[in-house]
């Protein structure tokens, strides 16, 4: 997945997920994060810079049809605005993709 600024065909962000749904978050500056999650029901996920210090932390609570997510900043980071929606995005996707699994699966 790419992040691209409007009319651009110059990525800004390459995000290179893994088959659990973590992977490694590429910017165009050159740094790197990993996003992984904390848990097992992936009820808590984060973005850490490669050596391991953590930048946000994405906290959800469960819901059917409504995704509620508490974000917490741990460092200041110039693209920590564009981190946090990326985040915010790779959750909806994953939360979009649990609810339609659970209705076909009540059908």
């Amino acid at each position: 997945m790419t992040v691209r600024t409007p009319d651009s065909e110059k990525d800004i962000v390459l995000f290179r997920p893994s088959w659990t749904g973590s992977g490694i978050i590429e910017l165009n500056t050159g740094s790197r994060f990993q996003w992984k999650s904390k848990n097992f029901f992936n009820t808590e996920w984060y973005m850490t810079y490669e050596n391991g210090e953590n930048v946000l932390n994405f906290k959800t609570k469960p819901s059917f049809m409504k995704l509620y997510v508490r974000v917490e900043i741990f460092r200041d980071v110039r693209e920590i605005s564009m981190l946090a929606a990326l985040g915010m995005y790779l959750l909806k996707i994953m939360h979009d993709e649990a609810t339609m699994v659970s209705i076909m699966a009540s059908a």
